[in-house]
């Protein structure tokens, strides 16, 4: 069975096939010295390896998936009371 997941901000339901992590380096000008002393923003991303019903393959950020359920069983029921954390 397989992990399925949907996604909150443009919906539809993927398989659930891994996770990764991605840091993003984005440089910006100094305002003081120019393009001499440049300020470097790092951004970083979580995300999640998902297929769709097509079989294409494709990364989303973990903050956009919700678990559906996993081998047929819903997260609620997969998990007993104390094991769950509040966000």
């Amino acid at each position: 069975m397989a992990t399925i997941v949907t996604n909150t901000e443009v919906g539809g339901r993927f398989v659930l096939l891994g996770g990764g992590y991605t840091s993003d380096r984005i440089e910006r000008p100094h305002f003081l010295l120019g393009n001499m002393a440049p300020n470097l923003d790092h951004t970083e991303h979580s995300l999640a390896l998902v297929s769709n019903s097509d079989g294409k393959i494709g990364w989303m950020e973990v903050e956009h998936l919700r678990v559906v359920s996993i081998d047929g069983v819903s997260p609620r029921d997969a998990l007993s009371p104390q094991d769950n954390v509040r966000e």
